[in-house]
Parts: structure tokens; C-alpha cells; sequence
């Protein structure tokens, strides 16, 4: 999870993971904040998150970071201003497990109805997620190994676009990219 000066946010993000329906020793939550630490920053009771604080460098360096210091199998993305429903991490390892060597992108939906900056970025989310090989940044699982074979994130993106490029590279060197649609994130 990047995050950057947006506590509040980042406080409903960790709470929306707190309550996903999974084991929670089965999980760990890496926030990594980009250019300073949050004002708190407190996991939700029982819920496996550490802090990495970076230089300010961009979201792709962020999650680059994240990627790095994550110990489990596959990496499972979300950003600081986004709430995974219960079923998210379940829908996303099924699909994971099914399909070897896939890059598994989520459905994203709009939790601010009536807010004209959240409905024309959920225009553009749909707009991208009509192509079938994007990959959003904010709702997308990968085995760790293939993530770092493929070089992770562009750094030089800075604070747009990282999502593309990965998504171009991936399938260039002929990756897979499946859908799971019921891994929902708000």
C-alpha cells in the first residue's frame, strides 16, 4: 500500500484489510510511505502491517519498495485510498492458484457516488479495464518471483502511468493477464 500524506485514507484502507475474510497470519500488510511517515499509523487489532518510510520517489518506487520487503508468494496491490471488500484476497488466490504464472487484475468500483473527481477517474479505471491486458495498480495480484523477473515498476514514471508500462511489459514478454471479477476494491 503507498501512501503519502493521506492518513484518513490510509487508516479506512488498513481497516477494510483488517477485515478481509482470510487467515490473518496467512497475510502481511507493507505500507510504504513516500517522503514521511503518517502523523499515526496504527494496524487495525490482529492485523500483520509494517511501515516503510522512502525518499519521495513516486507510487511505482513505493510499491517497489513494498514488493521488495514482502515475504509471502504473490503481491497483492492497493492503494492508500481504496477498501478491498471481504472477498478480495480469496477471489484474487483462486484465480492466482488456477491459472500458474497469471497476473490477476480485481474489479474497481466507485465509492464516492456524486463526487466529480471519483466519477471521472471511474471512467477512466472503466475505459482501461476494457483492455484485457491492464493491470491496475489500485487491484492486481502477481506472483512475487514473476514481479521481480520483469524488473517490478518503472521508478521513472514518478506519479502517473507505472501501471501501464508494467502491464505493456508484462505482456510483451507474454504474460497472462486474468480477471478476477469478484476481487472488488472501492
Amino acid at each position: 500500500v503507498p501512501t503519502h500524506r493521506r492518513d484518513e485514507a490510509l487508516a479506512r484502507c488498513l481497516a477494510s484489510l483488517a477485515r478481509l475474510d482470510y487467515g490473518r497470519v496467512e497475510y502481511e500488510v507493507v505500507v510504504v510511505a513516500d517522503g514521511q511517515p503518517p502523523e499515526s499509523f496504527a494496524a487495525p487489532d490482529g492485523l500483520i502491517a509494517r511501515l516503510i518510510v522512502q525518499p519521495r520517489s513516486g507510487p511505482g518506487a513505493a510499491r517497489n519498495a513494498g514488493a521488495r520487503s514482502a515475504r509471502g508468494r504473490w503481491l497483492a496491490f492497493v492503494d492508500d485510498d481504496c477498501r478491498p471488500e471481504a472477498g478480495w484476497l480469496r477471489a484474487l488466490e483462486r484465480v492466482l492458484e488456477s491459472r500458474p504464472g497469471a497476473a490477476v487484475r480485481g474489479r474497481v468500483l466507485n465509492a464516492l457516488q456524486r463526487n466529480a473527481y471519483s466519477d471521472a477517474t471511474q471512467v477512466v479505471i472503466d475505459k482501461l479495464a476494457a483492455t484485457p491486458d491492464y493491470l491496475p495498480t489500485m487491484n492486481f495480484a502477481v506472483d512475487a518471483a514473476d514481479f521481480t523477473a520483469i524488473g517490478g515498476f518503472d521508478e521513472t514514471f514518478g506519479w502517473a502511468g507505472e501501471d501501464r508500462d508494467f502491464s505493456a511489459r508484462w505482456v510483451a514478454a507474454g504474460g497472462e493477464v486474468a480477471t478476477a471479477d469478484d476481487a472488488l476494491v472501492r
